[in-house]
């Protein structure tokens, strides 16, 4: 696997922290734009050759090309960056959107919290699950 170029800008998933404050964000391993949506990027890996071994993803963003990129092209494989979301929510035992929403809504507000207890999350911002459950509610 071709090595991703260490930066200075952030590339995949990374944690920003602004106004004190935390939360995460997706950014392209390619070109470094911020994946604002869940359908304009894909993940792409390349297959082990070793049963039972694994890949590092690399988080591609298509507006700039990235995902379809020579170097992501041959000996790669691809998958929606959506699908591998749902994926892995599926993986970590994430069946359902209840399963997805279950649990105490302040905790859903701030998601990230740090190792003293406090909680932090993004500013101005609700949380996914928090927005899931609002639209839920407003059914």
């Amino acid at each position: 696997m071709k090595p991703v170029e260490q930066t200075a800008e952030p590339r995949g998933l990374v944690i920003v922290g602004e106004r004190g404050r935390s939360y995460p964000k997706l950014h392209c391993e390619r070109c470094g734009e911020e994946i604002t949506d869940i359908n304009m990027a894909g993940v792409a890996w390349q297959p082990s050759p070793v049963e039972g071994d694994s890949s590092r993803p690399v988080v591609l963003c298509k507006p700039n090309r990235c995902l379809g990129a020579p170097e992501y092209r041959f000996g790669w494989y691809w998958c929606e960056l959506r699908h591998v979301l749902y994926w892995l929510l599926s993986n970590l035992g994430v069946k359902t959107e209840e399963e997805l929403v279950a649990g105490r809504r302040e905790e859903m507000e701030s998601p990230i919290h740090e190792n003293s207890g406090s909680k932090t999350g993004p500013p101005g911002r609700r949380s996914l699950v928090a927005s899931l459950i609002a639209e839920k509610g407003n059914r």
